[in-house]
C-alpha cells in the first residue's frame, strides 16, 4: 500500500499553493514525494499549473454556484483530489506528447520537400527514412527514382506534397509507374 487515499484531496499542499498563480511553486508541490504523483515532466510545469488551476477554480466555482460554502460541505468538493490532479498530469503528458509528434511529422515532410528543391537523392532518402514522417516501405535502393518521381510529382503539383501524395508516389515508384497522372 502507498499510504494514500486515492480520493483524498491533496489539501493543503497543492490547492492551496495552485492560489499563488506561480508555476514554479506548483511543479515543486507535484514533486514533493509525499503527494505521491508519477510522471511529472518538468517542461509541462506552466501547463500542469494552468490546468490544475483552472480545474481547481471551476470545482471550487461549482460548489458555490450550488450554494456550498467551504465549511457545511465535504472537502472533495472544493479540493482537487489525488486522481483528480494525477489524471490531469497524464493527460498533459498525453497532449505534450501527440504535439511533439505532430511537429517532428511536419518538420519530416518538409525536410523531403525541401531535398526534392535540392534534387538530392543521397538526401531525400535519408529524409524518406526519418520515423517522423510515418511512410512505409521506403528502399534505400530506389533513392534516384524516388527522387525523379517525388520532382516529377511536386511539380506537376506546383507545390509541396503532403505525406499521402507521398506515400502514393514511393509505391508508384516501386512499381515504376509515371505518377503525374495520378496526383492532379
Amino acid at each position: 500500500s502507498s499510504g494514500i487515499n486515492a480520493e483524498w484531496p491533496l489539501r493543503p499542499g497543492i490547492n492551496e499553493l495552485l492560489l499563488k498563480e506561480d508555476p514554479d511553486v506548483t511543479l515543486k508541490a507535484l514533486q514533493n514525494k509525499k503527494a505521491y504523483l508519477n510522471h511529472i515532466e518538468v517542461q509541462n510545469q506552466a501547463k500542469y499549473h494552468d490546468i490544475l488551476f483552472l480545474a481547481k477554480l471551476d470545482k471550487t466555482e461549482t460548489a458555490q454556484d450550488e450554494g456550498k460554502t467551504s465549511k457545511d460541505c465535504d472537502i472533495y468538493e472544493f479540493y482537487l483530489t489525488h486522481v483528480e490532479v494525477q489524471d490531469i498530469i497524464d493527460d498533459i503528458n498525453d497532449i505534450v506528447r501527440k504535439e511533439i509528434a505532430e511537429a517532428k511529422f511536419r518538420t519530416a515532410i518538409s525536410d523531403i520537400n525541401k531535398c526534392l528543391a535540392n534534387e538530392s537523392a543521397s538526401e531525400l532518402i535519408v529524409a524518406l527514412q526519418v520515423p517522423a514522417s510515418r511512410l512505409k516501405h521506403v528502399n534505400d535502393k530506389n533513392s534516384e527514382i524516388y527522387l525523379e518521381f517525388l520532382v516529377a510529382a511536386q511539380n506537376s503539383r506546383e507545390g509541396n506534397l503532403n505525406v499521402e501524395e507521398i506515400q502514393e508516389v514511393l509505391e508508384l515508384a516501386k512499381k515504376k509507374k509515371v505518377p503525374t497522372a495520378t496526383l492532379r
